[in-house]
């Protein structure tokens, strides 16, 4: 019966005109003509617009990212460390000691090619517990060691770290006793914050072959 009335009521509604317009007086159904090409587009299987607004647009700019706009900003800035400053490490080398004693020394030759003079101030190794620039010189007929709180590399020369010479010194060993064949790790620390890794193997006397660069090398 319910259903008998809704029908008819339905049927009145649709033969009301408007004597001005002709329009009946049954409302439309808008979402059904809005859904329409909806449903069109979506068999031919194409999406709706809120995902195709995702899909790339060729004549849209791209987006400029986070990591784009970090390669910009580095290609306008100077390396921190070119090639006309880099330094030359020659044969690196830790002398064996034996295994009840906590201090060595490190050895090396730093080769400044650059036009600009360097100073070392400092060096560390997570070895030892210290390093320290020592000189050994004789005095009154014996050998003494003099500290250096620096080292003077002049633009165009070099410092060599050598036994009988200027040595690095590695006081307070942090690790099991050191032999032929280990690696010691130090980095050198010059007065403008820079700094200088080497990789030293450790070895009873000093290597043979003289120029090589025994040890891996990178500026920061």
């Amino acid at each position: 019966m319910q259903s008998w009335r809704n029908g008819a009521v339905a049927q009145q509604n649709a033969n009301q005109r408007d004597p001005r317009t002709g329009d009946s007086g049954c409302l439309e159904v808008p979402w059904v003509t809005s859904r329409a090409p909806w449903m069109a587009r979506r068999k031919q299987g194409d999406r709706p617009s809120k995902y195709r607004s995702l899909r790339k647009d060729p004549t849209r700019p791209m987006k400029t990212t986070a990591l784009s706009r970090l390669a910009l900003l580095c290609s306008a800035l100077p390396l921190a460390v070119s090639a006309n400053d880099a330094l030359n490490i020659h044969t690196p080398w830790v002398r064996e000691v034996p295994p009840v004693a906590d201090d060595s020394a490190g050895y090396m030759r730093i080769e400044n090619p650059t036009d600009t003079d360097r100073t070392l101030v400092d060096a560390e190794s997570e070895q030892f517990e210290r390093a320290e620039f020592h000189e050994s010189v004789e005095q009154d007929g014996l050998m003494r060691m003099r500290h250096h709180e620096s080292l003077e590399i002049p633009a165009g020369g070099e410092v060599a770290l050598e036994p009988g010479g200027y040595h690095l010194m590695l006081i307070g060993r942090r690790v099991d006793a050191l032999q032929a064949g280990d690696q010691v790790d130090i980095r050198l620390i010059f007065d403008d914050g820079r700094t200088l890794d080497v990789s030293a193997p450790v070895s009873r006397d000093a290597p043979n072959g003289g120029d090589d660069d025994g040890g891996h090398h990178d500026h920061h």
